[in-house]
């Protein structure tokens, strides 16, 4: 079944306003919140790290604001990066399971009995490889970490909703965006300007103080959860294919049914 635009951003917006949708939000949001002290505190470090690696004169150097920075020794500031990552990822799982299951149950992983823990380490390996590539792309030349984001957009959805391993999904990733490419550059184009939107009122704060910085992760919450479900939503419609035959099993009728449903 090909991608459906439109059809993933309404489903992802009638995600977002149901229960489930806005506690997932609430969760994002808080979260968010609490690990802006560890994230701050590494943007100020790398900051740092990189004018002195430069030699250049603090003072010409145009710092981001990280007004919660605090001072943290190297052990302390891993450590904190790997609990938020643990954590963030932990909530990527369960927002995309529950995404797809149009509840808050964390349903089995694709037809299989669910290892959810395997799953889950899964999901760290595949998601810090992601990372790597994307950051290593933007490091190099730019345009082939933005080639390797879109590329690799679906590797979360294969790993949790598929249980495919790290290279599988980063494989089904591909061809799912290669097969479809326009509709989903369009669905990223469209969550990147809808990010500018949310966020704008952020705008309105000085960025320089607590407020302002916590009003930002709290508008970016939207996005970022409204995001999961869209992308979501593109998976599934990408994963109903046609078998050789030209025939739909069981199975493919009822996720059908269900997108089909739930994208009106």
């Amino acid at each position: 079944m090909a991608i459906d635009a439109r059809a993933a951003l309404r489903r992802g917006a009638a995600d977002l306003a149901t229960v489930h949708g806005v506690s997932l939000y609430v969760a994002f949001a808080v979260v968010a919140v609490l690990t802006l002290p560890i994230n701050q505190t590494l943007t100020a470090e790398m900051s740092s790290f990189f004018v002195d690696v430069a030699n250049v004169p603090a003072e010409q150097v145009l710092r981001p604001a990280t007004p919660l920075a605090i001072e943290l020794s190297l052990p302390l500031l891993a450590a904190g990066l790997v609990v938020t990552f643990l954590v963030t990822e932990g909530m990527h799982l369960f927002a995309i399971r529950s995404f797809a299951s149009d509840g808050l149950v964390i349903a089995p992983a694709g037809g299989a009995d669910g290892n959810l823990l395997m799953t889950y380490v899964t999901l760290l390996l595949a998601s810090l490889a992601v990372q790597v590539l994307v950051y290593a792309g933007l490091f190099l030349l730019v345009i082939p970490g933005l080639i390797a984001a879109v590329l690799l957009v679906f590797v979360r959805q294969a790993v949790v909703l598929k249980d495919l391993g790290v290279r599988d999904a980063i494989r089904r990733s591909i061809t799912l965006v290669r097969d479809a490419i326009v509709p989903v550059t369009l669905l990223l184009i469209v969550l990147l300007v809808l990010s500018f939107v949310v966020g704008s009122p952020a705008a309105l704060v000085d960025p320089e103080t607590i407020p302002g910085q916590v009003l930002s992760v709290v508008l970016g919450s939207v996005t970022t959860v409204y995001g999961i479900a869209v992308v979501t939503a593109a998976f599934q419609q990408a994963e109903i294919e046609e078998p050789s035959t030209g025939a739909l099993d069981a199975d493919d009728l009822d996720r059908r049914s269900l997108v089909d449903e739930r994208s009106s």
